[in-house]
């Protein structure tokens, strides 16, 4: 059976090449033959080939436009989909998700939006909002961005200062985790298991990944955000407060496989694989 795999080019060809090609490896041992191709590219490819001839993609870029066109216009099976997409790259609708799925996590407020208006003309609604959150908090825009910036406000002088400049873009306040007596996990889910646990580890204000055998609760959160989510693999960022409450932080519906199987030493492409065949394969 014939599949996209879809991604967006990056500076560093040679480190994407390496990652495309195992991933391409991992899904042709189990009979499904990937055909790498541009976000950009995508498009043309599909025009000049056969309706019908690929049956599924794989998207390594969170594009959530690309994924709709190929599920509407093409009738292909997309992993995942638009809607674990936008709920993965929404921290707004995400919050909202988990909160409504009884899964802890930070309190999180997104702040009004009008375009071309700076959130700085309804200050007093925004305080108002949020009444129930403690300092200190943090700013952040709605949608990931590359190299963002998360600012730390202590106080309503500060929320001030800040908003001020950035109030023009879509932004939400979250809850500060502090992180004292505070570990910090991903959680690679793949199907309906935990397939991979990863420690978050700090040194000299350096972030350093590790495998990690998961606290229970950990993993339980993490099947159940995905589940949430509705996201066929996905990994879960989870705070775990006082080696007792885990909070989930964020989520990332189509992670870098092969940088986690490299952290991991599993081989997490073909987990990946297995689980893809076994989904096309009740595909007509």
């Amino acid at each position: 059976m014939n599949g996209l795999l879809i991604y967006r080019q990056l500076a560093d060809q040679t480190k994407q090449t390496i990652q495309l090609e195992t991933i391409i490896a991992a899904f042709k041992q189990w009979h499904l033959n990937l055909v790498a191709v541009t976000t950009q590219d995508t498009n043309r490819l599909l025009e000049t080939s056969q309706r019908g001839f690929f049956k599924f993609a794989i998207l390594l870029d969170e594009d959530t436009q690309i994924a709709r066109y190929l599920q509407i216009e093409h009738r292909i099976k997309v992993f995942n989909d638009e809607s674990s997409m936008n709920l993965s790259i929404d921290r707004a609708l995400l919050s909202i998700s988990l909160r409504n799925a009884l899964i802890p996590s930070p309190a999180t407020i997104a702040l009004p939006y009008v375009v071309n208006v700076n959130i700085m003309q309804g200050i007093q609604e925004v305080k108002a909002m949020m009444q129930d959150i403690l300092y200190p908090v943090l700013i952040k825009n709605r949608y990931p961005q590359v190299q963002e910036k998360i600012y730390f406000v202590r106080d309503e002088k500060e929320l001030i200062k800040t908003l001020s400049p950035i109030g023009m873009q879509p932004l939400i306040v979250q809850a500060y985790v502090p992180p004292e007596n505070r570990q910090m996990f991903k959680v690679l889910v793949i199907g309906k298991k935990v397939q991979a646990g990863i420690e978050v580890v700090t040194v000299n204000q350096q972030d350093y990944l590790k495998q990690a055998k998961l606290p229970p609760s950990v993993a339980k959160v993490a099947l159940k955000t995905a589940k949430t989510i509705g996201a066929t693999y996905a990994l879960i960022s989870v705070f775990y407060l006082n080696k007792n409450n885990p909070y989930v932080y964020s989520v990332k519906s189509n992670p870098n496989i092969v940088e986690l199987q490299l952290v991991t030493g599993i081989y997490l492409s073909w987990y990946l694989a297995r689980h893809i065949h076994h989904q096309v394969k009740k595909l007509k």
